[in-house]
Order: structure tokens, then C-alpha cells, then sequence
């Protein structure tokens, strides 16, 4: 089954550094640092740094996975914007699928 999105909200935003799809992202234009507050996912093939990218802020998106992750997990970024179960940071959503590492999920916004 291929995975769907539903985004309710997307923002663009201009990159400042090398952006890959599918994951957390600020609003500075960078990956998601590990544990931060990210403001959405890229949804686009990656951006180079200057280009404008697609961010989806709200609603479900699909994430690259940077560990194994279960259904109704909450999900932290980690140091590259890669979604993982949460530890010690702070949550950006909730996983609606599993995946391992390097595989794809969805993941609903918060």
C-alpha cells in the first residue's frame, strides 16, 4: 500500500542549507536539530540551499523513519529532521504506521 498524506496546511519556506524530503524541518530553513520543535515536514524532492521548499505544517505527512518506529508512537526528530520514538525531547506527532530505519511513515502533526 502506498502511503497517503492529507496536509491541511503547507508553508514555503526558503532553505539555507541542503533540505531532504520527507522530514522535520524549521522555519529557518534547515533540518530539525535532535529533540526541537520542528515546524512541519519538507515534502519535496530535496532543496538546495537558496531554493524555496514545500513544508507541510499541519495535518498527516509522510516522514523517513531514523529508527524502528510502532504505531501510535510520539515522534522527536533526530539530529538530520529523521522521525523516532520520542526519549527526551519534544514531540512533533504521532505515527500512525511503523517503520524501520530509513523507511517511510505517517505521522500526524502537532
Amino acid at each position: 500500500m502506498a502511503l497517503t498524506h492529507s496536509h491541511l496546511h503547507n508553508e514555503t519556506i526558503k532553505a539555507t542549507a541542503v533540505v531532504a524530503a520527507k522530514r522535520f524541518v524549521l522555519s529557518a530553513g534547515t533540518h530539525c536539530g535532535a529533540g526541537a520543535k520542528a515546524v512541519g515536514i519538507s515534502v519535496v524532492e530535496a532543496a538546495a540551499a537558496g531554493d524555496y521548499f514545500s513544508v507541510c505544517t499541519n495535518g498527516v505527512a509522510v516522514l523517513e523513519a531514523g529508527a524502528t518506529v510502532t504505531p501510535d508512537q510520539e515522534i522527536e526528530s533526530d539530529a538530520n529532521g529523521k522521525g523516532i520514538p520520542l526519549a527526551s525531547g519534544i514531540s512533533n506527532g504521532i505515527a500512525l504506521d511503523g517503520a524501520s530505519s530509513g523507511e517511510f511513515f505517517r505521522i500526524v502533526l502537532r
